[in-house]
């Protein structure tokens, strides 16, 4: 609820009824005079001087007038009579129509009433200097979401033709005013006034106890927007303290008179800085009024033809380092534009900066940009140059309708260049023209970057037109055009570009087919090796791939003859899976896995790890029985079995079915045997020799130190086993049975003995066999 009007009109203590002087009942339109209207009718003169002269006789005695306004050329003046709503916290939303009778010197009731409704003070009211209608104003507070209020500040126009009538008064519209607050917070002092220029503009002050703003709505705004929401320019919320405003009264140099209760003081509209001291013998004023049209600048965008059609600008005026408007523009019309900074008030003498800048996008380099600023109200050109910012100095007004600055900026788009990516895919990459970044290169000159469909103004004259590569594609074609014309461009690409034309530039690229590598190693050694055999499952089905061995004749897809290094081409981008399918002769394949892959867009070149295989490592058993006598060596014998078995914790495992197999006499071949440890077991021996007695203990490597394979005996080995010198043969040593003396024959002691100690022996031998039988079971 705003309570700053209503405060003014009942606070007001008047000393006298009459000023000491009276002057006739005219109104002076002339530069340095301003009035003044007190809250019981008094309408009060300040001349240059800042003397107050009462004007009239002032035989209306109302007790809450406020709004002055005064006509072009002083011949009329108005005001209103508030009616307070007791039904609404007593607001003085009502008006009462008072129309000032140079006759009689006084303020005459019209009879026309009119319930604005607001929720708030009328506070404000001024004479459309252009149409001679009367408008009235105030603040309020409006609920803009769940407890967040905003000031607004209503409109409404009085035609006094149709006094008398319903069709006098019409709601014009409300403009925002960005001041909010919260529910739980007091409502925002807004106190203040509005005046009219020459031609219709608005100008309405707000006014706190520190702050102040100046909003000003255009004619052409009020016109087209009738009831609705008006756009406003706002100038910077200024941090003063000017208590207690509740009128205002432009100059025509642009200066702003700011009235109070008993004082008026003149300053300057934009840094609001006290100039002078007006006048401290007001009674009871409530507000103020002149018929003078204020100094004023307006920038304005001609646009004869875009770069872009989404280019938009910003365009600012400023004084010093203070920017005091800026509009931004938008959509795609040519000509003048509708957004414009200003008008706002500006200060005869002083100068300003008028400027534009790119948004949206925009670059100005794209334009040729000039400027030029005109006095409006006598016709006058001020100030030209070319760029995008210029000074100009505000004339001097000459009468009460101050200079009226109107500066255009106009641009026109230079020659322009747009480069646009396409593709000629036959491997299925992405066709994405908004991945690639396209250039132009002038001769002698910085090359400029480019999105594909983007377009810019570049120099007339020879061009390299090329792009950041990526992997994946390939440049095939540049293609130029001037306003739908072809240009012949190298094959270097350099093209020149003419001079105000369209120019656009198409570079085509195919994609590469794709491809993958890898290599078949072995295991230890890591080195290549060939003969292996795969499939490729993907895209295209499923192909096999047989490894290039470097023979003549060769028709399969690996392009590399080394043996070991495999190579696929002509692959379309996806997702494919490797598989080994055969390992090299002498090699078991280690993981038969799919292994996945993709060829991408941009990496079409795909170098998977090496797969390694195992090599296939193979062993010898020999059994040799003890030489003869006279015999030099022992002699390889037929009639032994051996088995295998896996450690088991130190102990004979799970036996390694057909890990071995008869080759030659007392020879036998090892085989399937990883890296690991073992146990060696003699199930059967020879006729006439006896078996093993303990397993033999026994480690396969795999190195590369023996990248072969070799054997290695754990412990301490038993007397009759050995291994041969390249560590790939056990021999297993031998001794016939010791065949046992007759019961009491020679030797019967020492028979006995051994006889003894042998089927010892022979029990444990077969207890440990029993043992391993069960084992053997019981993992079958």
């Amino acid at each position: 609820m705003l309570m700053a009007g209503a405060v003014l009109a009942t606070s007001v203590v008047l000393g006298s009824e009459a000023p000491e002087a009276e002057a006739d009942s005219a109104l002076r339109c002339e530069a340095g005079y301003t009035y003044s209207v007190s809250k019981d009718g008094y309408l009060r003169e300040i001349d240059p001087a800042g003397r107050v002269t009462q004007v009239g006789s002032g035989k209306w005695r109302g007790s809450s007038i406020n709004g002055l306004g005064i006509s072009q050329g002083g011949t009329e003046a108005f005001a209103y009579e508030r009616w307070h709503d007791s039904s609404n916290h007593g607001q003085a939303r009502g008006a009462t129509i008072l129309r000032y009778d140079a006759a009689t010197g006084a303020f005459r009731n019209t009879d026309d009433f009119y319930n604005t409704k607001i929720n708030g003070n009328l506070i404000a009211g001024a004479v459309d200097l252009s149409t001679g209608k009367y408008w009235f104003g105030g603040f309020e507070g409006v609920n803009r979401g769940p407890g967040r209020y905003e000031l607004r500040f209503q409109l409404f126009e009085y035609d006094p033709a149709k006094s008398g009538t319903p069709q006098a008064f019409t709601p014009i519209g409300y403009f925002w005013t960005g001041h909010t607050y919260q529910a739980w917070e007091p409502t925002p002092a807004a106190n203040g006034d509005m005046a009219f220029d020459a031609v219709g503009n608005l100008y309405a002050v707000r006014a706190s106890a520190t702050t102040m703003n100046i909003y000003t709505v255009t004619a052409e705004e009020l016109r087209d927007n009738l009831g609705g929401e008006l756009q406003a320019h706002a100038t910077p919320t200024a941090p003063v303290a000017i208590p207690a405003t509740n009128g205002i009264a432009f100059d025509a140099d642009g200066t702003v008179n700011l009235g109070a209760e008993r004082s008026v003081n003149r300053h300057d509209p934009n840094t609001w800085r006290v100039i002078e001291s007006r006048t401290r013998d007001l009674q009871g004023s409530t507000d103020l009024a002149n018929c003078a049209s204020p100094a004023s600048l307006t920038l304005r965008k001609n646009l004869v033809s875009r770069s872009a059609p989404s280019d938009q600008f910003k365009l600012a005026i400023s004084r010093g380092a203070t920017e005091l408007d800026s509009q931004v523009t938008t959509g795609n019309r040519l000509g003048v534009q509708h957004e414009t900074a200003g008008p706002t008030p500006v200060v005869s003498g002083d100068t300003y900066r008028i400027s534009e800048t790119g948004a949206a996008g925009a670059d100005l380099a794209d334009y040729d940009s000039e400027w030029v600023c005109r006095n409006e109200t006598t016709g006058a050109e001020l100030a030209r140059g070319t760029g995008t910012s210029g000074d100009l100095t505000i004339p001097t007004a000459t009468s009460t309708v101050g200079p009226r600055i109107v500066c255009d900026f106009t641009n026109q788009a230079r020659g322009t260049l747009t480069l646009v990516k396409d593709f000629d895919i036959e491997y299925g990459a992405e066709a994405k023209p908004e991945n690639w970044t396209l250039h132009a290169t002038p001769e002698g000159g910085s090359r400029v970057d480019f999105a594909s469909g983007e377009t810019k103004q570049v120099d007339v004259g020879v061009h390299t037109i090329g792009e950041d590569t990526q992997k994946g594609y390939e440049l095939k074609d540049v293609s130029c055009e001037a306003n739908g014309k072809p240009l012949p461009v190298s094959p270097d690409g350099k093209v020149t570009l003419p001079a105000n034309a369209k120019s656009v530039c198409t570079l085509t690229n195919t994609d590469l087919p794709g491809s993958v590598k890898w290599a078949k190693t072995d295991s230890v050694t890591e080195k290549p090796i060939g003969g292996s055999e795969w499939t490729i499952e993907g895209p295209g089905g499923k192909r096999t791939v047989v490894d290039h061995v470097g023979d003549s004749g060769y028709t399969g897809l690996d392009t590399d003859p080394a043996p070991g290094k495999l190579s696929v081409g002509t692959l379309s981008r996806g997702d494919y899976t490797l598989q080994e399918t055969q390992a090299p002769a002498g090699y078991e394949i280690t993981n038969g896995a799919k292994i996945p892959f993709t060829i991408a867009s941009t990496e079409h070149e795909v170098e998977l790890p090496a797969v390694t295989n195992r090599k296939l490592l193979t062993f010898a058993i020999e059994k040799y029985a003890f030489a003869d006598q006279g015999s030099s060596a022992p002699e390889l014998i037929d009639g032994a079995e051996f088995a295998i078995h896996r450690d088991d914790g130190g102990a004979p495992g799970d036996e390694v079915v057909d890990a071995v197999s008869p080759d030659s006499t007392g020879t036998f071949t090892v085989s399937g045997l990883a890296p690991g440890s073992y146990w060696l077991l003699e199930t059967k021996a020879p006729a006439g020799y006896a078996r093993l007695v303990e397993p033999v203990p026994f480690s396969v490597i795999h190195n590369k130190t023996h990248p072969n394979g070799a054997l290695e005996l754990i412990g301490k080995p038993d007397p009759l086993i050995e291994l041969s010198d390249d560590l790939t043969t056990i021999r297993v040593n031998d001794a016939r049975t010791v065949a046992l003396p007759e019961a009491g024959g020679p030797g019967s002691g020492d028979h006995a003995l051994w006889g003894a100690l042998a089927a010892g022996a022979g029990l444990t031998v077969l207890t440990a066999l029993s043992v391993l039988q069960r084992r053997r079971k019981e993992v079958a």
